[in-house]
């Protein structure tokens, strides 16, 4: 998971990201930006989510992880 944690923190501009667990959905990461905590999920096709803590829903980011990340 540290592939992906790394990728997430370079494409997205984050400060930081820890990997969670394995989600039903796929893996469930935290990220912080600017001081603020990000959850993040990335689902089996790679598709990026995210959602700040506060929010019920999740919101895309348009951001694919490559495979070699997801392995």
């Amino acid at each position: 998971m540290e592939r992906l944690e790394d990728w997430l923190k370079r494409e997205l501009k984050l400060d930081s990201v820890s990997y969670v667990e394995h989600h039903s959905h796929g893996h469930l990461l935290k990220g912080k930006v600017q001081g603020r905590d990000v959850d993040l999920l990335v689902v089996s096709s790679g598709h990026v989510w995210r959602k700040k803590p506060s929010e019920q829903s999740w919101s895309t980011t348009g951001v694919y992880a490559p495979e070699r990340v997801l392995s």
